[in-house]
């Protein structure tokens, strides 16, 4: 099992962030409530898993992915969504 995670921008070098709203988007159900048990992140759990961090690129351009890990998470709700 990994996390999959895409972000629009891309991605730093070895640390950034993923706006909230994009949480458990497109995953089914069962896995929310895993790692999400009462509408809380399960941060130990999440840590535990390896992570896929890839790029949007809307069908042109390179598309990079990188392997890591989720060490930290910091929840920042009044943070906006990045216009497109």
């Amino acid at each position: 099992m990994f996390h999959l995670l895409v972000k629009f921008n891309g991605w730093e070098y070895s640390r950034d962030s993923l706006n909230n709203q994009r949480i458990f988007e497109y995953t089914d159900e069962v896995l929310t409530t895993q790692f999400k048990p009462n509408g809380n992140l399960d941060i130990n759990q999440i840590s535990q898993i390896p992570a896929i961090f890839a790029s949007e690129t809307g069908g042109s351009g390179e598309q990079i992915i990188k392997f890591g890990h989720i060490y930290r998470i910091i929840p920042n709700p009044d943070k906006p969504e990045p216009k497109r």
